[in-house]
């Protein structure tokens, strides 16, 4: 399933699921965005997860960013959201979880086909960007882990956890 973010010209954006194959890929993406990035040894096993699914942004062949999502038990987690730095501004992030939200009601089944579950994810205390964008969309701080993620440098920072209540 391609969830096209705009019209097809060959300039602009498409949001695409990403092959079984693409670690490479997604690993080279996670490390244009995180100082501690995904290795591909790391995310193959991710991608092979039940109700796991990730969904690429492309711009002229050329991916972007990408979303990785992991659904079951009634409920939904954002694993990882990266866009290369080039690509930031543009409302990308949004674009992949729009169409990740698209995907979650897609996959739906049963009693449930129509609900989209909540969703969470942890972002850095100090992530002000994705922080405001996380907002903008409807998501609320529903907690903190103190400590959460570690730097080089040794200091350690505070994971908030957020989720969104379709």
């Amino acid at each position: 399933m391609t969830h096209d973010v705009t019209n097809k010209a060959p300039h602009e954006r498409t949001i695409r699921p990403a092959g079984e194959t693409e670690s490479p890929l997604l690993a080279r993406l996670h490390k244009e965005c995180f100082a501690k990035a995904w290795s591909q040894k790391q995310i193959m096993p991710m991608l092979a997860m039940p109700g796991a699914f990730v969904l690429v942004a492309e711009r002229a062949g050329t991916a972007e960013g990408f979303i990785m999502v992991r659904s079951g038990g009634g409920e939904a987690e954002i694993l990882t959201i990266c866009v290369v730095p080039s690509a930031r501004g543009h409302r990308l992030g949004q674009h992949l979880i729009t169409a990740s939200l698209a995907h979650l009601l897609a996959c739906a089944e049963g009693e449930d086909a129509k609900a989209l579950p909540p969703l969470f994810l942890e972002v850095a205390e100090s992530n002000q960007a994705a922080r405001a964008l996380y907002v903008r969309m409807g998501f609320e701080v529903v907690g903190k882990r103190p400590n959460y993620y570690r730097h080089d440098d040794g200091s350690q920072e505070t994971a908030l956890m957020m989720k969104l209540q379709p």
